[in-house]
């Protein structure tokens, strides 16, 4: 079900890369892909070292995907904000050209 849902949000971010390529488009797109391959690669690495190694070496795994995953969620969410303050000033804008 995660999947589904983070390959929807990605579908939704690679639309508005196509139709407005802007900073904030780029970084939407960057971390929804970024989100996208991570959690999906995290699962089969995961299962893998499960298979293999160590509780140890399985733990440490984890540590290190939360922290990468972090720093994807941050780009998204960078872009995210610039999307909105972006659309926040066109609003503004256009509600004082209106005004006039």
């Amino acid at each position: 079900m995660t999947f589904l849902c983070l390959l929807g949000i990605w579908i939704v971010c690679f639309l508005l890369f196509i139709r407005e390529r802007s900073w904030p488009g780029v970084l939407l797109f960057a971390g929804s892909t970024l989100i996208l391959a991570g959690t999906t690669a995290g699962v089969l690495i995961q299962t893998l070292i499960a298979r293999t190694s160590s509780p140890e070496d399985l733990i440490k795994y984890q540590g290190y995907m939360y922290i990468i995953n972090a720093v994807f969620y941050l780009i998204f969410a960078l872009g995210l904000v610039l999307f909105i303050l972006k659309y926040l000033k066109l609003d503004k804008q256009l509600k004082g050209s209106g005004a006039s």
